[in-house]
């Protein structure tokens, strides 16, 4: 058991703050018995929680109106 304790810790100090975090919420749904897939939500919410106020801002309020005129740059309608 002490090595493959050993073995996890080693491969753990290897890796980023960001992964050591999705390593601990993992181990965590584990232990809590909840090792179901996260929602859809879930995982955009922690997809986008990185994005600065500033580039949410520059997102059109008309995007998914106006899509082909941002993709495509053809006129508004």
């Amino acid at each position: 058991m002490q090595i493959v304790e050993e073995q996890i810790v080693n491969k753990i100090r290897t890796l980023t703050d960001k992964e050591r975090e999705d390593v601990l919420r993992y181990v965590d749904r584990v232990i809590g018995g909840q090792e179901r897939e996260p929602r859809l939500g879930e995982k955009l919410a922690e997809l986008f929680a990185d994005v600065p106020d500033e580039v949410w801002e520059r997102i059109p309020e008309d995007g998914s109106e106006q899509h082909d005129h941002y993709i495509y740059g053809t006129p508004k309608r």
